[in-house]
């Protein structure tokens, strides 16, 4: 039996536009909390705007997954590119408040456009390779995270952050270049009223929505504080973190796809909880071996995203594609910003290490969550 193709001129296209669209993310994602700090921005009022971000992505999510399959892919993602990039540009001309306000505008766009990208990608993939499919598709997201503090730090250090927004907003051009060689059949819109009253929420999928939820709290926190943490540390190679998780992330999600494919998700979900709670404890401990902590992060995310992801489309209807993208990634983006929000608020009234050492708890409520929800699952349907 011959082996389902993998890379496809779509696949290859959608890989390479969500490359350059996470280069653009971790770019802003990192520096732009350091840049309102020095603009005299409070932790708490950072981890606000990134709250905010998600928040808009929380709003829109729904109706982005309805419109994707309503629609069709190509516009939504050229259209949502295209709003990316005029945010972009506009940070690096604002003080705190219009950054906030632009902050959660973006998030509409982020929001839409990985939707999109994700949707399209599970278009492409034969139900035998979704885990490995996905596994793959993770490296350009996982080598976007490596390269972006390799080029963003020093960009910043050496010049200033208008023109760290000028490389984020020339890198998200790139990546609109590329949308013609991704070929879709035309597609005739519905008329309006059957799109609003489609479903929004994809029920198959709130189970790993909720539980990657939880999971990403620890990631919002991580992104918007390490690097603050750093500094009052004393690391001064602290950017280094996010190389070593994005290519610890890069290494194993392929295998762990691959891994969610031949032996199911709880094998592979329960020890990535249990290493990214290892990973918070040790860096609020020991932020001496943050290195360590960066592997076993990575470790752990890659493990979750391998087995949530997969489930949240395999036990999807193959229409609701588009639905069920939104569903799980309202989940992914929500627990990012209630991370940074949480996260912000912590580490104003308790400090760093005691903030690291609350968010822990969040990835054993994520599998206490996948433990007790599918097993209510599975019995409703015997």
């Amino acid at each position: 039996m011959n082996q389902p193709r993998l890379w496809t001129q779509n696949f290859a296209a959608i890989f390479s536009i969500s490359f350059f669209l996470f280069m653009n993310f971790m770019m802003l994602q990192l520096l732009l909390p350091v840049h309102m700090n020095r603009l005299g921005a409070s932790d708490s009022t950072v981890g606000v705007a990134m709250a905010l971000f998600m928040a808009s992505g929380l709003l829109i999510r729904p109706f982005a997954g309805v419109a994707l399959d309503h629609w069709g892919r190509r516009p939504i993602l050229m259209i949502s590119l295209l709003a990316m990039l005029l945010f972009t540009l506009s940070y690096g001309w604002l003080g705190i408040a219009g950054i906030i306000v632009i902050r959660f505008l973006q998030g509409f766009a982020w929001a839409t456009v990985t939707n999109s990208a994700t949707t399209i990608v599970s278009d492409q993939l034969p139900a035998a390779i979704y885990g490995m499919g996905f596994g793959v598709f993770s490296l350009a997201t996982g080598s976007a995270m490596a390269l972006a503090p390799l080029l963003a730090f020093p960009l910043f250090s050496r010049t200033n952050f208008r023109t760290l927004t000028f490389a984020a907003a020339l890198i998200i051009v790139i990546g609109i270049l590329i949308i013609p060689l991704l070929k879709y059949p035309k597609r005739t819109p519905q008329k309006a009223a059957p799109l609003l009253r489609g479903r929004l929420v994809e029920k198959s999928a709130l189970i790993p929505a909720l539980a990657v939820l939880l999971s990403n709290i620890t990631y919002g926190a991580v992104s918007g504080f390490v690097v603050l943490y750093g500094e009052e540390q004393g690391l001064l190679r602290i950017s280094i973190f996010f190389t070593v998780f994005a290519l610890v992330l890069m290494a194993s999600r392929p295998l762990f796809g691959h891994l969610v494919d031949l032996i199911g998700y709880p094998r592979l979900l329960y020890p990535a909880l249990a290493s990214i709670t290892t990973s918070l404890i040790l860096l609020a401990l020991r932020p001496d071996l943050f290195l360590l902590s960066a592997v076993l992060l990575g470790l752990g995310d890659s493990g979750v995203q391998a087995s949530l992801n997969t489930l949240a489309i395999t036990r999807s209807d193959p229409q609701r594609l588009g639905a069920a993208n939104a569903t799980f990634f309202t989940g992914f983006d929500t627990g990012i910003g209630v991370g940074s929000l949480i996260g912000g608020l912590l580490a104003s009234a308790l400090g760093y290490s005691t903030m690291f050492l609350i968010i822990a708890v969040f990835p054993l409520l994520a599998g206490l969550v996948a433990v007790l929800g599918l097993r209510k699952a599975k019995a409703e349907r015997v």
